[in-house]
């Protein structure tokens, strides 16, 4: 025949759970090594010295034993309880981080562990003087515990704003805990706990330490679920750290073509011109005083050649200046590269540019390679086509900048075109680019050329610009 358990049995089954909840919480606080979980370890200890000191008090010290005895373990009772409610105070602060999302249930949490000292204080006194409690006494400890109740739940509904899963289990588990004790309160009040060995629900202990392990079962799901979102943020911020540092690294690629490009243009578009100068100064020292018609050709040539370092100069400034990132200043620098090249030549010029094109469309990188492409074609235009008319078109249109260059010159086979220095420097550019160059030529009909690339029209990056750089 089945029969309930006794209270000893019920209380060891209780304990042992408790003792599971303490295990995982210890291996969690190694594991992460968070305040949170060292707090509500000591408070999981102090619930279960609790129970012990008020088993030893109300069960297992018969009446005969000495009244010290009897007062110390009610004195240990009073104070381990009353720490566990500091305890959970402070659990409940690190878990929700209530110092930042509400302080009003800080001040709340705070009256009770205030309450609970000057308790501890009352009981001490009690004890060092030997008084006994009085009707007073009785009256202020209990409604005391009403007290703590009353502000434990006065917490929920302001703990329930924050809408978060773990919240959800740590109020569960709170309401678990509250109720249990106001029961065990309200039996211990009205006389209710006879204190039978055979019938464990007459002891106020039981339905308190029921919704104890009611509440550790919420809370421990709560910190799991909080410990897998600490690893996810970690692993997320992981993540975040290794896209940084690729970004980096993309980011030092590009400056890295930077450095490169400006020192082949540095070498191949100034040093020859610098090295011409150094000679072309020395021939006319040594012609000074013999040919002076030869030093005045020298001489004008050397400031020809100045003019032109001093113009390949502003243009890798101008292609690396940031100030010059607009549209409008990229469409002036376009033209004027045109009229300046075509200046002395018959050809008639004719430029057709949109208007209001979209700021920010091109990188500093990306400027410098486009600007780069257009004039080694209107290089080769003046080299090599002969042509009369040339006309010129840019547009943006559906997320891609389009170059139009024609000419009515010569043309050519593009199939039997060579690949020299200029067209593969153009290809390498149109590469980082991401986009593509069209040549359609025949003999005797000109030549077209047509330039496009993608360019983030839709949200285009304003850059702030930076003091020009004047040369």
């Amino acid at each position: 025949m089945n029969r309930s358990p006794d209270y000893p049995t019920l209380r060891i089954f209780l304990d042992g759970m408790l003792c599971m909840m303490l295990v995982y919480t210890l291996i969690s606080y190694v594991w992460h090594r968070k305040r949170l979980h060292f707090l509500y370890s000591a408070y999981i200890i102090s619930l279960l010295s609790y129970f012990h000191l008020n088993d030893l008090c109300h069960f297992y010290i018969d009446t005969h034993a000495p009244d010290d005895l009897t007062n110390r373990a009610l004195l240990a009772e009073s104070v381990v309880q009353c720490f566990s409610f500091i305890i959970y105070g402070r659990f409940a602060i690190a878990l929700m981080d209530l110092r930042t999302n509400d302080r009003v249930s800080v001040r709340l949490i705070n009256a009770i562990a205030a309450l609970a000292l000057l308790l501890i204080v009352f009981d001490s006194i009690k004890f060092l003087t030997g008084t006994t409690d009085g009707p007073f006494q009785r009256a202020f400890y209990i409604a005391s515990r009403y007290f703590v109740c009353f502000c434990a739940l006065a917490t929920v509904p302001r703990i329930l704003r924050l809408r978060n899963q773990v919240v959800s289990f740590f109020i569960t588990g709170t309401l678990f805990y509250v109720s249990g004790a106001l029961l065990g309160l309200v039996m211990h009040q009205f006389g209710w706990d006879s204190r039978q060995p055979d019938a464990p629900f007459t002891f106020p202990m039981i339905p308190m330490e029921i919704g104890v392990v009611l509440e550790t079962i919420c809370i421990t799901v709560g910190i799991s679920l909080l410990n897998r979102q600490t690893e996810r943020e970690k692993i997320q911020f992981q993540a975040q750290l290794i896209e940084q540092l690729q970004e980096n690294e993309r980011k030092q690629q590009q400056l890295q073509r930077i450095r490169d490009d400006i020192a082949r243009d540095l070498h191949d578009e100034i040093g020859s011109d610098l090295s011409g100068i150094s000679i072309l100064s020395g021939v006319a020292i040594r012609q000074l005083d013999h040919q002076p018609e030869k030093v005045r050709t020298a001489l004008t040539i050397i400031g020809e050649t100045a003019q032109n370092v001093m113009s390949a100069m502003r243009e890798i400034i101008w292609s690396l200046n940031s100030a010059q990132d607009s549209m409008e200043q990229l469409s002036l620098r376009l033209k004027e590269t045109a009229y300046n090249l075509f200046e002395h030549t018959p050809v008639d010029l004719e430029i057709t540019f949109q208007k209001n094109l979209p700021a920010g469309l091109l990188a500093t990188q990306h400027r410098r390679d486009f600007f780069l492409i257009y004039k080694e074609i209107l290089h080769n235009i003046v080299r090599h086509a002969h042509a009369h008319t040339v006309t010129i078109n840019l547009t943006v249109a559906q997320e891609t900048l389009g170059l139009v260059i024609r000419d009515n010159g010569v043309g050519f086979n593009p199939a039997s075109l060579r690949t020299g220095s200029g067209l593969t420097n153009m290809h390498q550019r149109m590469a980082r680019l991401g986009g593509e160059i069209d040549i359609r030529s025949q003999p005797g009909e000109g030549t077209t050329i047509t330039v496009r690339c993608p360019v983030p029209t839709s949200q285009a990056e304003v850059v702030a610009p930076r003091p020009p750089i004047i040369m």
